[in-house]
């Protein structure tokens, strides 16, 4: 609901007495000019003080929206420099060789052609990191991939940017490359990657996995967890636990 209409007047008479004391001021100062507000400041700050609760709740969504996307760019920045990085170590001390002189690698009979195959990952157990510090854990057996965040972290669905990078960006964006995959024939229906969210109360438990697809897979998803998750204990400090909870 909009404030009365004293409240404009109010602000008018605030900007009239700020600058009447100005003036008295720069008198004092031998006529010295003292920067002053814009003279349309009390005016818009009036504006914003009639703006409807509908077009306030409008502006949130959409700084809301913004900040998700800036969230999803800097994700994809950071994992652009994480895979730079891994390319640098490979090239560091390695031996090039000319064009002319590189074999051509012949396909695999499996691979010349039709489906492609899933990869089956032996059994193993892996702490979950990103630079340095543990984040977590995550068991491999076949074509699962279960992660299990550190349950001290306290990292909750609604915590920036899990939803909006590693579930939409990474998650669903594997899914809908699998799919595509099916429609090009060169995957079938029952390898489409899929996934289950276990929460507990707002505590993200687990992320079951399935289809995961191979080591690349298993590699890109274990980076983009690692940085989804220390972004977000690092939005928790920012915002304090109790807010999270």
């Amino acid at each position: 609901m909009a404030p009365p209409l004293k409240t404009c007047t109010q602000l008018s008479k605030t900007g009239n007495a700020l600058n009447h004391t100005l003036d008295s001021l720069e008198q004092r100062l031998n006529n010295r000019p003292i920067a002053r507000p814009n003279k349309d400041l009390f005016s818009h700050l009036c504006r914003i003080h009639l703006m409807s609760e509908e077009e306030k709740r409008g502006l949130a969504d959409l700084k809301q929206r913004l900040q998700e996307r800036v969230d999803q760019l800097q994700a994809e920045v950071d994992l652009m420099r994480e895979a730079i990085s891994v390319i640098d170590e490979k090239l560091v001390g390695m031996s090039f060789k000319r064009a002319n002189e590189l074999e051509t690698p012949q396909p695999a009979p499996s691979e010349a052609g039709g489906e492609k195959k899933q990869v089956e990952i032996g059994e193993e157990t892996v702490p979950l990191t990103y630079k340095g510090t543990g984040l977590g854990k995550v068991h491999l057996a076949g074509s699962t991939m279960t992660i299990e965040p550190d349950p001290s972290l306290e990292l909750t669905a609604a915590t920036r940017p899990f939803d909006a990078f590693f579930v939409r960006k990474i998650m669903e964006g594997m899914r809908e490359a699998d799919t595509l995959s099916v429609a090009n024939k060169t995957l079938r229906p029952d390898q489409i990657l899929s996934y289950d969210l276990e929460i507990e109360g707002p505590f993200i438990r687990r992320i079951v996995i399935r289809n995961v697809g191979g080591r690349d897979r298993v590699k890109e998803i274990m980076n983009a967890a690692g940085w989804t998750f220390s972004t977000m204990v690092q939005n928790i400090r920012k915002q304090g636990p109790s807010q999270q909870k």
